[in-house]
């Protein structure tokens, strides 16, 4: 079993097939994430980081911004630091 430590959102440059899907409206979310699995015995204790994207695809591209200020009406794109 997984058990995500920490996950905050971020801004981060995308690739041209990522940058397709959000000016599309299918990316929202781009979310940075640790994952703690759980220590066995005689095992080391790894933690496991990547990138994730959360997709939505009933909200309008215009709704949010990626790398950019984010707008007034949207909270879910602000980029913690």
């Amino acid at each position: 079993f997984f058990s995500i430590g920490s996950t905050r959102t971020v801004a981060l440059p995308l690739n041209k097939a990522q940058s397709a899907l959000v000016k599309v409206g299918s990316i929202v979310l781009i979310q940075r994430y640790r994952i703690y699995p759980t220590p066995r015995r005689g095992v080391r204790r790894r933690v496991v980081s990547g990138w994730r994207f959360l997709k939505v695809s009933k909200r309008p591209a215009s709704s949010f911004k990626v790398l950019s200020k984010p707008s007034p009406t949207s909270k879910k794109t602000t980029p913690l630091k």
